[in-house]
């Protein structure tokens, strides 16, 4: 669940040097975000910590859930349980469906930290193996919350989204883009890096395209370069002209899922995701854990990091 695509590796922070901003659970008529990820709306009594992130709950009773963690929105530990403890404490707050996004135009997520995904030189093979097992599970957490919520969800997806990104857009029920986003790139490239991608993103991929294509698009690691692309096959449901027509084309996906019987409409949802719920397993935290801690995983990892190093540094001569 990394970002990769040619020269394009977006390399995240470790969360442990550079602590993500904490943002609030906000009650607004509208709600809309800055590149900081703080709100127009005024913050009430009873506003929620959430590293990482920033909720604001709209009139409609619709919760605008955007990720803010610069520079890559990486889905570090931290963000990855901010993400989980948020979604599972919508309903309680009101909300009737949500929708997933980000305060960056130019990154939805660059997926999980690959600083964090790299075995440390002190670290015992059995150490890296827990510490990585225990990332992976928080993402498989995260990705269960946000499938398993009974609330329509839409992500509104712009910029760079490799990956764990695309993973994330994948758990909400609709999917919808600009028709012209800068540095967009969506796709499931984890082979591209050497990881085995865990048997519940085929079947998370085969909600939004067909059995073959999942197939194909797993095992070459393949990005898509364009909404048009995307929306071409199946990774976004619908393109619109500009960021605002985006957010209200979220909100009226929203409206129409209320639509049908609530209690109807959230069964169908849970019989649809039972195959990629079910695949989510112990066993494949295991294999997970193990493609990342083995060696074509590290050797490839840590030479992209390097070439970045030579490049940031041939950048940086006079």
């Amino acid at each position: 669940m990394l970002s990769l695509s040619g020269p394009r590796l977006l390399l995240a922070n470790n969360p442990f040097s550079r602590r993500a901003p904490a943002r609030l659970l906000l009650r607004s008529s509208s709600c809309s975000f800055s590149s900081s990820g703080t709100s127009a709306a005024t913050t009430d009594s009873s506003s929620l910590l959430h590293p990482g992130i920033a909720v604001c709950i709209d009139d409609d009773k619709i919760a605008h859930v955007a990720l803010s963690s610069p520079p890559v929105n990486a889905l570090t530990p931290t963000l990855l349980e901010s993400l989980r403890v948020a979604v599972r404490g919508l309903p309680a707050a009101g909300a009737k469906g949500f929708i997933l996004s980000s305060t960056s135009q130019k990154v939805f997520s660059a997926g999980l930290d690959l600083n964090l995904l790299l075995k440390g030189e002190s670290e015992s093979y059995a150490e890296f193996f827990t510490r990585t097992r225990a990332y992976v599970a928080g993402l498989q957490e995260a990705a269960r919350e946000l499938l398993s919520s009974d609330l329509p969800s839409v992500a509104m997806v712009e910029g760079a989204a490799p990956a764990g990104g695309t993973v994330m857009s994948l758990c909400c029920d609709y999917r919808v883009s600009p028709q012209s986003s800068p540095n967009f790139f969506i796709g499931l490239n984890e082979t591209q890096v050497g990881m085995s991608p865990p048997a519940w993103v085929l079947e998370l991929a085969k909600l939004a395209v067909t059995s073959r294509r999942a197939d194909l698009f797993l095992q070459r690691g393949t990005l898509f370069n364009s909404p048009q692309e995307a929306h071409s096959v199946g990774f976004l449901d619908a393109l619109v002209e500009n960021r605002d027509q985006m957010r209200s084309r979220a909100v009226a996906e929203i409206r129409e899922f209320w639509q049908a019987a609530w209690l109807a409409r959230a069964d169908a949802k849970r019989i649809a995701r039972e195959p990629v719920l079910a695949a989510m397993t112990e066993e494949g935290l295991d294999q997970l854990a193990a493609s990342i801690s083995g060696a074509e995983f590290q050797r490839t990892v840590a030479g992209i990091r390097e070439r970045l190093r030579t490049n940031r540094g041939k950048k940086g001569s006079p």
